[in-house]
């Protein structure tokens, strides 16, 4: 359902402004997406602007019309409920919102409801997810560049996490959107994504930080790569299994609500923190660790070995 404001300056009230309220229902009803349109045409059988005029001289078809007319108008303002032939979440709802403006010129149209608050939603995550991504990403990575004074362990880490992330992402359209493991096919609401991502990436950066933070203090004494990542890797993985574990209970248990938006929220982060703490932590990065060897450590224009304290 869509709820349309058409304003005119002269008013509606008007046989005029009557008269450009059919002709703005016609319009709307000539719209393929269109299934039905309520007026207090609609609502009242009346045909024409000339028949409701008439009509409103008559006391009793007045007692009838005039309520009808005042839900409708107010001021300078028409009140156009209209019924699309689209899902509220759905492309074409909300490519017809957007631009229902631009196809009825003449009417000052202004709309509302689910569908336009979808395409308010996704235009402004279409226009900022570069930006916001960019950031997050330039700042990641001068963090756990300054952090660990490596070039290739922030490269590595946040390459980690879009691979996570896109796998976990790929899971709930499999489940959610395509429908399986006995859920119907369905859409998933725009805010999930955004909402997956921040929090994923930063717990996901969190593992990531406890896992070679331990390995770098191995390197600073050893500078031993295979056994800093062996010993890093045999500290961590118990407090990372055991934090993994917590979240995913946590968030697992809303899989088991009716809200979609809220299964869809605890799905996707236990896919995504189980992948994260299993897949990614215990495996890929301790792989990366050993086939990199000592250009784990390696910053560009820094000379010497690495010590305890530092490089020197």
């Amino acid at each position: 359902m869509v709820y349309a404001i058409a304003t005119r300056e002269n008013g509606w009230e008007n046989e005029e402004g009557l008269s450009e309220i059919k002709k703005l229902e016609d319009k709307l009803l000539a719209d393929p997406l269109v299934d039905e349109v309520t007026t207090l045409f609609s609502l009242s059988g009346v045909k024409s602007a000339r028949e409701w005029e008439m009509s409103m001289q008559v006391p009793e078809m007045e007692a009838k019309l005039r309520p009808l007319q005042e839900q409708f108008i107010k001021d300078h303002q028409l009140f156009i409920p209209i019924t699309i032939a689209a899902e509220p979440d759905s492309k074409e709802a909300q490519d017809w919102v957007r631009t229902v403006a631009e196809r009825y010129p003449g009417y000052e149209l202004k709309v509302g409801g689910m569908p336009k608050f979808n395409q308010e939603i996704f235009d402004e995550i279409e226009n900022k997810i570069g930006a916001v991504l960019s950031v997050i990403i330039v700042s990641t990575f001068f963090i756990l560049l300054i952090a660990f004074r490596s070039l290739l362990i922030p490269i590595k880490a946040i390459l980690m996490n879009i691979f996570g992330l896109s796998a976990t992402f790929g899971i709930l359209v499999y489940v959610f959107q395509y429908g399986h493991f006995g859920l119907p096919a369905g859409t998933i609401a725009l805010i999930i994504p955004v909402l997956v991502f921040s929090l994923v990436f930063g717990l996901s950066m969190d593992y990531e930080v406890f896992l070679i933070s331990r390995m770098q203090e191995e390197y600073a004494h050893s500078l031993d790569n295979d056994r800093a990542t062996v010993e890093g890797l045999a500290t961590t993985s118990k407090i990372i299994t055991s934090a993994a574990l917590i979240m995913i209970v946590l968030t697992g248990a809303f899989a088991f609500t009716d809200v979609m938006p809220v299964k869809q929220i605890g799905v996707g982060i236990a896919i995504a923190v189980a992948i994260d703490a299993t897949i990614i932590r215990l495996l890929l990065v301790p792989s990366l660790m050993k086939l990199f060897g000592n250009w784990n450590w390696w910053l560009p224009f820094r000379k010497g070995r690495y010590r305890a304290g530092g490089w020197h």
